[in-house]
């Protein structure tokens, strides 16, 4: 669990900590961090990753008021699933166990989506007010 936050969280932050006082003088920059659909739901078996993106959302979210008037702008690049043939049967060969993590995850993309969706509204409900 810390060797994931140190990564995927601490880490964006000591590099954006040691970047900022030069963006702040320069009065511009942008600060991009790499996420993941992990950062905007949780699934199974990765509660250390989803932890960790999850972090580094909220510390971005929060960190592009503090820095707007420095005219710094923030971005977070969700990464997330893609349309491949990957989960086509022709493409499959399955370990011998009855859950694997590709299974884990193929599974939960329905699930994953319709969060994203749910938070996506809420989101656009809370900027109207």
């Amino acid at each position: 669990m810390e060797r994931q936050i140190a990564i995927n969280l601490y880490g964006p932050m000591n590099v954006t900590r040691a970047v900022l006082p030069v963006m702040r003088k320069a009065h511009s920059g942008y600060i991009i961090s790499i996420s993941s659909l992990a950062g905007l739901a949780g699934f199974e078996y990765n509660e250390a990753y989803c932890a960790s993106k999850f972090g580094l959302e909220g510390w971005m979210e929060s960190l592009r008021h503090d820095v707007a008037p420095f005219g710094i702008h923030t971005t977070i690049v969700e990464l997330g699933f893609c349309r491949t043939e990957l989960l086509e049967p022709e493409s499959i060969s399955w370990a011998d166990r009855s859950m694997t993590m590709l299974s884990v995850i193929h599974n939960s993309v329905p699930s994953l989506m319709k969060r994203m969706e749910n938070r996506k509204a809420i989101w656009k409900s809370w900027q109207k007010h």
